[in-house]
């Protein structure tokens, strides 16, 4: 894949990750619910173009503006705990395509802390509308889950949760090897890493043209 990516699918310029990772209860729901995966996966992307093009609006046409990504959604976390989220691969700029010109690349000024906090905003409004649309914004929205996959709903549910899901400890927070934390786990947050709500945004990582 990677040399697929590189040698025939990826233009030579600049890129940026953006990965962005959810509330605990809508990672379960994503996790079971591929239609509104896609449905929020169009979203974000949708709001990262925007904010692509709003930055180089001010130089050229809105509509010839091609911005572009490569995803990956990864299923699991550091402890191999059920954490849907995004791994976004996305030009850090545009080409600009015109009628009966070769097309270019522009690329764009690295955003700021305080750009990704906005982004970050934006992508939780239109996530918060798509939710919204479905009805899935009530307390008691529920997902149909068939008879047989009860067992893999239940390892899943705990698995958000980083609880046990079967056996004398079912419920009860999973055990780790190693020292003991007091209080919560610690967040850091650093250049270009935001969070709100449940939500997470890091977008520090760039990689140049000639990184390949």
């Amino acid at each position: 894949i990677e040399e697929h990516l590189t040698d025939k699918l990826l233009p030579r310029a600049p890129y940026r990750q953006y990965v962005l990772t959810f509330p605990h209860s809508l990672r379960y729901r994503l996790a079971w619910d591929s239609q509104l995966l896609a449905a929020i996966h169009k979203t974000v992307i949708d709001r990262i173009y925007r904010f692509i093009r709003d930055q180089l609006s001010g130089k050229f046409k809105r509509k010839d503006l091609r911005p572009g990504s490569v995803s990956l959604i990864q299923r699991c976390g550091s402890l191999l705990n059920l954490n849907l989220h995004f791994h976004l691969l996305v030009l850090d700029g545009a080409f600009i395509c015109r009628e009966k010109k070769r097309p270019f690349f522009h690329k764009i000024e690295g955003p700021s802390s305080e750009a990704i906090g906005e982004l970050l905003a934006s992508i939780i409004e239109a996530v918060e509308l798509c939710l919204g649309k479905r009805g899935l914004l009530e307390e008691d929205a529920s997902i149909e889950i068939e008879d047989e996959l009860l067992s893999v709903e239940a390892a899943s549910r705990a698995s958000v949760g980083q609880t046990n899901a079967f056996g004398e400890r079912r419920g009860q927070r999973v055990r780790r090897i190693g020292f003991p934390k007091q209080g919560e786990l610690m967040e850091f947050k650093g250049p270009q890493c935001v969070a709100r709500s449940g939500f997470s945004l890091h977008a520090a990582r760039q990689i140049h043209r000639e990184d390949r």
